[in-house]
């Protein structure tokens, strides 16, 4: 009865991600705290990408799952999948983060309305066709410090939504572990008496993102923005920050930049 309970579910997730209804999410864990995901319905299946996430339904409560790490620290990003009774299919990308943004997630929102027009799977298929593809359209913006290096590989815009694909390369014996990677819209120039004004911009999704880069290793990860617009005084900044080190990159990207930002018209998505 179980299997073919399983069965039918398996079959229905595989039908809703035919019509591209399929939930797609990246969620942070800790080792020291857990995190708790609100289904819409009873959870009825639940997949693990790797032995470094644990998971079970919190008792008397069958819409709702506890995760956390099951160990400190693991560098790798793995993944996990649910089923509901329904037979909706969540789809998620799990990284370990020590302080996690979200201690409870709740679902029942479509976070998909965040995309505007475009329907999440349009997004996931440029984000992985970027990646593949790998071009290096831009060969003027990056940051080197020691023996660290990050580039902006592209800029590409579909429908107002931007996707930058950033690069990273570790030349050195040492792992390089990311403490912080963030964006931000600022100034300039500052203006004597007149304070910097800074945007803080949170990534929409992102695609193959790490917390570290190994020895002699080199990673690339694809982000995607909603439409945003700068004056000329402005600039888009992407910040990385060293966790107990010094090897810290700063890129400055220019207005100029997001308006030549290349269409998807010879990407190859699938």
């Amino acid at each position: 009865m179980n299997i073919l309970l399983f069965t039918i579910l398996l079959f229905s997730a595989i039908a809703l991600h035919a019509q591209g209804t399929v939930k797609s999410y990246s969620i942070q864990v800790s080792f020291i705290k857990t995190i708790h995901i609100i289904f819409p319905g009873a959870i009825k299946y639940v997949d693990l990408g790797s032995d470094d996430i644990i998971a079970a339904k919190a008792p008397g409560a069958e819409n709702v799952l506890r995760v956390k790490a099951a160990h400190e620290n693991f560098s790798e990003q793995t993944n996990m999948t649910v089923i509901c009774e329904d037979g909706t299919f969540y789809s998620f990308d799990v990284i370990y983060s020590k302080e996690p943004t979200k201690l409870n997630i709740i679902l029942s929102e479509d976070i998909h309305s965040k995309y505007g027009e475009v329907s999440p799977r349009q997004v996931d298929a440029i984000t992985e066709a970027i990646y593949r593809e790998n071009k290096n359209a831009i060969k003027y913006l990056g940051s080197k410090t020691f023996s660290i290096q990050m580039l902006v590989r592209s800029i590409y815009v579909y429908e107002g939504i931007f996707f930058i694909h950033i690069y990273i390369k570790n030349t050195s014996n040492i792992p390089l572990d990311i403490d912080i990677l963030r964006f931000k819209i600022s100034d300039k120039k500052l203006v004597k008496r007149t304070a910097m004004q800074e945007i803080y911009l949170e990534p929409l999704a992102s695609y193959s993102e790490v917390k570290r880069v190994l020895a002699h290793s080199s990673v690339r990860m694809v982000y995607v923005f909603s439409k945003f617009a700068m004056a000329d005084e402005k600039q888009f900044t992407i910040e990385l920050y060293e966790k107990d080190g010094a090897r810290d990159q700063i890129i400055r990207i220019e207005n100029q930049d997001f308006e030549c930002a290349k269409t998807i018209e010879k990407l190859k998505v699938k």
